[in-house]
């Protein structure tokens, strides 16, 4: 434990900071695909919620609209996503992976399945179970909090 935290704060420095580390390990092994640390978790969000408006990728992916908003065009630019019009209202754009972003997906999770398996080495599936309830119900609790 951190000196100086209680068990309650010390697991949730603990939590960020294996996110942080996380993030950094797969920043690193996805630069030779030519991808940067903002791109490849938009990428994988958007190839689970392929449709989403600019809108609301920011407001899921806790982004600024205007940053989320350069990302998509860099990615756009790069040719992996497509800014597609809502079929209800012409004025909203909806996102979409292209072919190539797709294949640019299958890339991003071979290579950050790899990752987790090298994190999760050692621990077993009860372990990994037990982690995964209490993410869940932390996961839970704290979107109770923010949609007060």
């Amino acid at each position: 434990m951190a000196k100086g935290l209680n068990r309650k704060l010390n697991f949730g420095v603990r939590v960020h900071e294996v996110s942080r580390i996380r993030r950094k390990a797969i920043d690193q092994v996805m630069k030779p695909l030519g991808i940067t640390g903002g791109q490849w978790w938009v990428l994988t969000y958007i190839s689970l919620h392929n449709g989403r408006s600019q809108v609301e990728l920011a407001d899921e992916l806790n982004m600024g609209k205007v940053a989320l908003g350069g990302l998509i065009d860099r990615l756009e630019k790069s040719g992996l996503v497509e800014r597609r019009p809502d079929l209800a209202d012409r004025r909203m754009k909806r996102i979409h992976l292209s072919k190539q972003g797709r294949e640019m997906v299958r890339k991003i999770r071979k290579t950050s399945a790899d990752i987790q398996d090298a994190a999760l080495a050692g621990i077993s599936d009860e372990d990994l179970d037990i982690a995964d309830a209490v993410l869940e119900k932390m996961d839970a609790n704290l979107r109770r909090l923010v949609s007060r």
